[in-house]
């Protein structure tokens, strides 16, 4: 059953952007202090884990970190 949550449509603020990055570069190593460190409530990132966009933003980023390796 797919998770029909209206988190999964929430198009990813500047700091919600900046979250994901610092997790998925390991500057922040959960997600509730890569929330914390962009400003948000500490629970967002995590809140948001379903989300198509945010999840596109985390991987392409651990894609594009580890390609510079």
């Amino acid at each position: 059953m797919p998770n029909d949550s209206p988190l999964n449509s929430v198009k990813p603020s500047p700091r919600v952007t900046l979250a994901a990055q610092l997790y998925a570069t390991a500057a922040a190593p959960t997600k509730k202090e890569a929330s914390q460190m962009a400003g948000l409530h500490p629970n967002y990132l995590t809140m948001l884990r379903d989300n198509p966009a945010v999840n596109e933003i985390i991987v392409g980023t651990q894609t594009r970190v580890s390609d510079e390796a």
